[in-house]
């Protein structure tokens, strides 16, 4: 029920991208999954790494272990890949705005329900940032919402990792896990689906 790109393609299951779009699932989004989806991508992709790449690139010229037409190769392509990232940051917005388009998409709004619910969450999970709850929150009203429409399976897929029922090193979150439990939902770390 979360937005996010596939890590990498694996041979179990299918990406729900193209179920989506057969029609065979539909991928709920909270809105502001998105717009923190978007803010993730702005401050981790951002093509740092080539200025350090370039520091090498001039020490390497001037030490002579590095000859004239591999650094203007390597110039070249240092540039390209800094074009590449800020080329594609321009459009990121509009390739957000794209998802709400997309077949089997259902983009949706907080709603009061939600936003009670995410208040209430404060008290069964302590360890949650306030963003956090308001997902979690939009995540079990919605799955309510969507087994009444009479859907029986149901996941939630979290890339970041901070709604997942268990921690970093793996040790069990209870209270997360209970909610979903509850809920009659199977957590997932990716988005291939059975």
């Amino acid at each position: 029920m979360r937005a996010g790109a596939p890590r990498h393609p694996g041979s179990q299951g299918s990406y729900a991208p193209c179920r989506t779009g057969r029609g065979d699932l539909v991928l709920h989004v909270p809105a502001v999954a998105l717009r923190e989806g978007g803010n993730a991508i702005r401050q981790k992709c951002q093509p740092t790494a080539s200025k350090e790449l370039r520091e090498f690139r001039r020490w390497a010229v001037a030490e002579g272990k590095l000859g004239a037409a591999t650094a203007s190769e390597a110039a070249t392509f240092l540039t390209a890949y800094v074009t590449s990232v800020e080329s594609g940051m321009a459009t990121l917005e509009a390739r957000i705005d794209e998802i709400r388009t997309l077949a089997g998409v259902d983009v949706f709004a907080l709603d009061d329900r939600m936003l009670d619910r995410a208040i209430a969450l404060r008290t069964e999970v302590a360890s949650l940032k306030p963003f956090d709850e308001a997902i979690l929150a939009a995540v079990l009203v919605k799955v309510g919402d969507v087994r009444a429409s009479g859907a029986t399976d149901v996941w939630f897929c979290d890339l970041d990792g901070d709604l997942v029922p268990v921690d970093r090193k793996r040790n069990p979150r209870k209270e997360l896990a209970a909610l979903y439990a509850a809920a009659g939902i199977t957590v997932r770390q990716d988005f291939r689906v059975p």
